[in-house]
């Protein structure tokens, strides 16, 4: 018996499985949700192996976005351009950097967005700038081969020092340092014992002199008890030296009055003894022209004429 197919039905089944599969993977790649985007780009120098359309952006470990598409700079070659879509109502700031960031690996690359601050102004298209430019940060593979050409470039400056300082005859001079180095080791090991000897000379000395020192300092502080009785006295002398200068002074005192009193009396006899001088000189001069008036007396006057 003959089975009959119809392949309509059949025909039909199968466009219903096309379509539902191309639905499926439809949905598993954009969804069907649609999601409003704003467009903005990117422009590097850096190498975008591993980056790709569609490849995932992340704000802070938050997925904002996808990368539209990749574009090699025309003008200038060194540059490329990376146009990414990302969800409205993301917070890009003027000072938001996209970085490229490798993900494991197996090379896959994405976009990292970091920085912001609420200070900034927010960055949003314009008629004179429709697709805004993000700043473009240093990736993690640039840091560390710019790192790495510091290394290399320390290391070089360092081997070239380092060649300039070990010649032949630094090493002969340094050799030579080594080998005195370890005679003056040898020398300060056989001084060792020498110095341990005078060590215990010393303390013997020390053992020796400290009763003498003490005794020393018991004589020295019986001189400072007879220092100390020595200046009492002194400092009784210095009293009465103190007292017989004030006798002397009063004694000066009272010299000094009697000095006042016998120059009063001697201011007031000084004019009888003056006369009294006179009168004897006067005496003199006339027994000296006439001794014997001394008995006789004096000679009498002769009267003048017509008297």
């Amino acid at each position: 018996m003959e089975h009959k197919f119809n392949y309509t039905i059949v025909g039909a089944f199968v466009l219903g499985f096309i379509a539902c599969l191309i639905a499926l993977i439809i949905w598993l790649t954009n969804g069907f949700e649609k999601v409003n985007t704003i467009e903005y780009k990117v422009v590097t120098n850096e190498s975008v192996a591993g980056l790709s359309a569609n490849s995932p952006i992340d704000y802070r470990g938050v997925n904002v976005g996808k990368v539209s598409k990749i574009e090699l700079n025309h003008e200038d070659p060194r540059y490329v351009t990376i146009f990414l879509n990302i969800d409205v109502g993301t917070p890009i700031k003027k000072d938001t950097k996209a970085e490229l960031i490798n993900r494991g690996i197996t090379g896959i690359v994405n976009v990292s967005l970091s920085g912001g601050t609420p200070q900034a102004g927010a960055l949003l298209p314009t008629k004179a700038d429709p697709i805004p430019t993000i700043q473009n940060g240093p990736s993690l593979a640039r840091r560390l081969d710019e790192a790495l050409d510091n290394i290399t470039k320390s290391l070089t400056e360092l081997s070239k020092k380092m060649g300039s300082i070990l010649t032949t005859q630094n090493i002969d001079n340094f050799s030579n340092i080594l080998s005195n180095t370890n005679a003056f080791t040898a020398d300060l090991a056989g001084i060792g014992g020498k110095v341990n000897t005078l060590t215990e000379k010393a303390t013997d000395t020390i053992d020796t002199i400290q009763p003498k020192v003490k005794e020393a300092a018991a004589a020295l502080g019986e001189f400072a008890k007879q220092i100390q009785g020595a200046s009492k006295q002194l400092e009784q002398t210095t009293v009465n030296v103190n007292k017989t200068l004030d006798s002397a002074q009063s004694t000066l005192g009272t010299w000094n009055n009697l000095g006042e009193e016998t120059n009063s009396n001697l201011q007031s006899i000084l004019p009888t003894l003056e006369n009294a001088l006179y009168n004897f000189s006067l005496f003199m001069q006339e027994l000296e022209a006439s001794p014997n008036s001394l008995i006789l007396g004096k000679p009498k006057q002769q009267p003048g004429p017509g008297e």
